[in-house]
């Protein structure tokens, strides 16, 4: 009787179903992510006005991992639901600052929300990329990979909020 054993023959598999699980976790953090923002606006529309902007990120991600032909493993998966939170932070800012802002009967004050919260959301995001950048100057591979993913993300998820956001919300108020 003959069989498999030792860390080699079950490594990939494990690795294998650990990325599938964190990749579907991000769709379960993204329903969640939507479900909350529905009771805090108070309006499905308004919920799913703000996940749309939010889906650039992992698309932009998927495309950096294509082009650099990285594997997605457990350390690089668990990036796309991170970034999901991370991205999300923006959006969220900006929609609570154009409820803020509404005036029964008028146009949507987009132009107005974003002049107010593009600094701050701005800063933030450039400490919290300053942040993991450190990552880049690490030996270890891994670190390093997680890192760069982490920017391309954060730059992706300003790009959705304050590119894709507003013109969503001029087009289609």
């Amino acid at each position: 009787r003959i069989q498999l054993g030792g860390m080699g023959a079950f490594a990939h598999t494990i690795h294998d179903e650990i990325s599938h699980e964190l990749i579907f976790g991000f769709w379960h953090a993204l329903i969640l992510i939507v479900c909350l923002l529905t009771f805090i606006f108070r309006s499905v529309r308004w919920a799913l006005v703000a996940a749309i902007p939010n889906l650039i990120p992992p698309v932009i991600l998927f495309g950096y991992l294509a082009m650099t032909h990285t594997p997605i493993k457990p350390g690089v998966a668990i990036i796309f639901s991170i970034a999901l939170g991370l991205a999300f932070t923006n959006t969220v800012y900006a929609m609570n600052r154009l409820k803020e802002l509404m005036k029964p009967g008028r146009k949507l004050p987009v132009a107005k929300t974003f002049y107010l919260e593009g600094n701050p959301c701005m800063v933030a995001t450039l400490v919290v990329m300053m942040g993991f950048s450190v990552f880049l100057f690490s030996y270890f591979d891994l670190n390093h990979t997680f890192g760069a993913c982490m920017l391309v993300s954060i730059a992706a998820g300003i790009v959705g909020d304050w590119v894709f956001l507003p013109a969503m919300l001029q087009i289609a108020p």
